[in-house]
């Protein structure tokens, strides 16, 4: 059957990517985050959740090499910044519109999960870029949920301003993969 199938290749993929070694890890990442987490001011819990979480939902995170680790610097572009927070609460208030539909739910649910997860939690919010994947999508749907309650007279407005968005989105994703290869390059053996 399809199920003896699913769990036969989920188990050859754990294997093979020899994945279950994170499953041991887990405990120590916690422990470490939950230290980290606590002995930080509440309006830095905020900036690190809107810099290292939020933000590289859209634009790419600065980023180093150190320790043999690629990590996150948090150090974002301040216009792109801008442009985001306002994008973010254009998806918040398109989803709050249309709270009564099953799909805005789901997606600020993600959204949320994700924030309590890593921005109150504090599980690898030092890192925390690598998760913005989880729940991107549920920002771009969102968009389109408020695109949909605009009034005619603002959507060229906000059309204008989402083309805005897609060339500066471009820009901070080519000068991020420059960052990353120029990392590569200079710190991977030739």
């Amino acid at each position: 059957s399809s199920r003896s199938v699913f769990v036969l290749v989920t188990y050859a993929i754990i294997v093979s990517s020899r994945a279950y070694n994170s499953f041991f890890m887990v405990k120590d990442i916690v422990k470490s985050d939950t230290k980290f987490i606590q002995v930080i001011p509440m309006f830095e819990k905020l900036k690190m959740t809107l810099v290292r979480l939020l933000y590289p939902t859209m634009y790419f995170p600065s980023a180093k090499f150190e320790n043999g680790m690629f990590l996150q610097q948090g150090l974002p572009n301040m216009i792109f910044f801008l442009i985001f927070l306002a994008l973010f609460v254009c998806a918040i208030i398109g989803g709050i519109k249309h709270y009564k539909e099953r799909i805005p739910q789901l997606c600020l649910g993600a959204i949320l999960a994700n924030i309590t997860l890593h921005g109150i939690i504090g599980y690898n919010l030092k890192n925390a870029n690598i998760m913005a994947i989880y729940f991107s999508f549920a920002i771009i749907i969102l968009l389109a949920y408020f695109a949909k309650s605009l009034p005619k007279k603002y959507t060229k407005i906000f059309i204008i301003f989402l083309v805005v968005v897609l060339v500066t989105m471009i820009i901070s994703n080519i000068q991020g993969f420059l960052q990353i290869l120029e990392i590569g390059m200079n710190n991977y053996p030739k």
